[in-house]
């Protein structure tokens, strides 16, 4: 989830965009590069700056500010946060231990940022930060304070004070400059396609081109999150593969954040009629020639029974087996009755011939799909055969025709599809 500001949500291709490499199989490189905005701010911090001073409160109690940090991007585990238009957002690390009466006093809501005439109190609901920094949420603890503030403030801010409200006197001067400003440039590159059951290899490059260390961190939908320590000025490069499984609706995104920010066409398997191929968790598929006929008879509640195509039509009928050669049994539906394809048109599986599951019996044998024992699942080394039947004009040709069979699918993203091209 990306977040524009506290509120505002915003769907970006931006900071942290995935980068997949070529030697993908089927598939060119193509790259996009995108970045934090980087404040190029000159100053410095003041030379008076009291970053690094413990001061007293009340009874007892001790706070310093022990760090600072500037970006335009922070984020959570969850979510990539975006500063407003000429803001930028100021963490602050703050150590210490409570006063032992009224240890309210140092809660997180008393402390107070102004670098002028405007005061900023730091930012609710933001919770852990884990970019640019590992920042966890400040904590007024019992015995001890821990933890990091965050403001926004205008990006033109390069010093002021921080106050503690409830004692006014317990103030740090601070001041800021690139050398405490972490932004982050991606360079995303990623196959155009791949292959079901090929590997999918991707480089993530990124650049820190602030002034000072930070963390950077990135969730991503192909593989665990990304998290690097990155120099300022250094350049990292992270690299990651995964094994396409399933055919999703053609298209595997890849996302961070769950905002998708590159989209990898998923090729199906191919063959030829005949040709046995094996997909993805070694399930084998094998379609014979398919037969061209104005008629086909079948078997209907032991009555057999013959169907005609219509008018300037004709029926095309296939033979498939499918076989578990895994150890594994599968439980996604191992039959489909599958579609015939054209350059410009595509036929399903027709359906017209009977309301309930018929075995065919010339001119080929074989049950349809919703007759065949085990449709809902196929056991280690089991073989499942079937026939479907299609009508299409009846000028198409053997030679203007290719099959498509599939298997799994129930949800897309879950159960993802493994589709052959037969032709």
């Amino acid at each position: 989830m990306v977040r524009k500001n506290r509120r505002m949500f915003l769907q970006s291709v931006g900071a942290g965009t995935l980068t997949v490499l070529a030697g993908c199989t089927g598939g060119t490189n193509n790259g996009s590069s995108t970045a934090e905005t980087a404040t190029d701010s000159t100053t410095s911090a003041g030379a008076n700056s009291d970053i690094g001073t413990e001061r007293s409160v009340g009874s007892g109690g001790r706070v310093s500010i022990t760090d600072i940090v500037t970006a335009d991007v922070i984020a959570t585990a969850d979510e990539r946060i975006i500063a407003d238009n000429n803001r930028q957002y100021l963490l602050a690390n703050v150590q210490g231990a409570p006063p032992t009466e009224k240890p309210e006093t140092t809660a997180r809501d008393e402390f107070v940022f102004s670098p002028d005439e405007m005061t900023y109190r730091p930012l609710a609901r933001v919770g852990d930060v884990v970019r640019p920094v590992n920042a966890p949420a400040y904590e007024n603890g019992s015995n001890e304070l821990s933890g990091w503030l965050v403001f926004e403030v205008p990006k033109s801010t390069s010093s002021g004070v921080f106050t503690l409200r409830s004692v006014e006197d317990v103030q740090w001067q601070t001041g800021f400059g690139k050398q405490h400003h972490i932004a982050f440039n991606t360079t995303l590159q990623a196959p155009d396609k791949v292959t079901l059951g090929n590997e999918l290899s991707y480089t993530l490059e990124v650049k820190n081109s602030g002034g000072r260390t930070g963390r950077f961190y990135r969730p991503v939908s192909v593989g665990n999150p990304i998290e690097r320590t990155v120099q300022a000025g250094e350049t990292v490069s992270i690299t990651r593969s995964k094994t396409v499984e399933g055919y999703h609706g053609g298209k595997l995104p890849i996302t961070a954040f769950d905002e998708q920010v590159q989209s990898v066409s998923i090729e199906p398997l191919t063959a030829e009629l005949g040709e046995t191929i094996e997909g993805p968790g070694g399930v084998q598929l094998t379609v014979s020639e398919p037969v061209f006929t104005d008629s086909v008879s079948y078997e209907y509640v032991n009555e057999v029974r013959e169907a005609k195509a219509g008018d300037g039509a004709q029926f095309v009928l296939a033979k498939a087996e499918i076989s578990n050669t895994s150890t594994e049994d599968k439980s996604d539906s191992p039959v489909g009755s599958g579609v015939v394809r054209t350059e410009s048109n595509e036929y399903e599986y027709y359906d017209e011939i009977s309301l309930s599951p018929v075995t065919f019996t010339d001119p080929v044998e074989g049950p349809e799909p919703d007759n065949v024992e085990g449709y809902s699942g196929i056991d280690s080394g089991e073989n499942i055969q079937w026939v479907s039947i299609w009508q299409t004009p009846s000028e198409v040709a053997a030679s203007d025709i290719s099959l498509r069979y599939s298997y799994g699918g129930q949800a897309a993203q879950t159960s993802p599809e493994v589709v052959y091209d037969i032709s």
